[in-house]
């Protein structure tokens, strides 16, 4: 059990021709930690989507699908025990119509893994992202209050030379829950307080390494 503390900035940006989404975590290890503590980790996802329907001036709006984009993003960490993630990603997301959500969307992306440990390849190999994303807002009597969250599906990828034994494909789910506490000092849509679940099963695609952990969070919107 390892207890770690995180300050995250998180964008999100639309523009004529689609929209930007990124965050970093700087990560403070407990000293049960075995890698150790003092801000020893950093971790960082960016995408950035392009909208056909706005790139060709013609709405792909069909049944329950409102758009679709091209989507690109990277996954990068560093820690220090050696770990140092690296995944390229390209495909495509749909966006959804879902009552009751202001998005739903799924992307389904191609997940070039250059992770390295140490300096040195980790995985050699390409496999799938397949991930729902979603943001639902609703009222609680007087209280307002944000659902949001992901989950990826990780198909399985080996080294670039050895065994593929001891790997498997992953689950990664990370839901939110929060309340606007803002709203009764005046600031509105500003200071949420909540709780987020971390759930990642088969974790870095190792077959068995799981991990589960809540988290207490306080969310303030610049």
């Amino acid at each position: 059990n390892v207890s770690k503390d995180y300050l995250t900035l998180q964008h999100a940006s639309g523009h004529k021709l689609g929209r930007n989404f990124f965050f970093v975590d700087i990560i403070n290890s407990r000293k049960n930690d075995p890698a150790g503590g003092s801000f020893g980790e950093i971790y960082s996802e960016g995408y950035s989507s392009l909208s056909l329907s706005k790139m060709t001036g013609t709405k792909l709006e069909f049944g329950p699908i409102a758009d679709i984009n091209l989507t690109g993003g990277y996954n990068f960490g560093a820690k220090s025990n050696g770990a140092n993630p690296r995944v390229l990603l390209y495909g495509a997301t749909v966006d959804f119509k879902v009552p009751g959500f202001i998005f739903f969307n799924v992307d389904v992306l191609a997940y070039d893994d250059k992770g390295r440990f140490d300096g040195q390849r980790t995985t050699k190999d390409t496999t799938y992202q397949i991930s729902p994303a979603w943001l639902s807002k609703f009222s609680l009597g007087p209280t307002n209050w944000v659902f949001t969250g992901h989950v990826d599906f990780i198909g399985k990828r080996c080294p670039g030379v050895g065994s593929c034994d001891g790997r498997a494909s992953e689950i990664l789910a990370q839901p939110e829950l929060r309340v606007d506490v803002g709203q009764f000092a005046g600031k509105k849509d500003t200071i949420y307080l909540g709780v987020k679940y971390n759930y990642w099963r088969n974790k870095f695609g190792y077959d068995g390494l799981n991990e589960s952990n809540p988290q207490l969070q306080l969310n303030w919107k610049l």
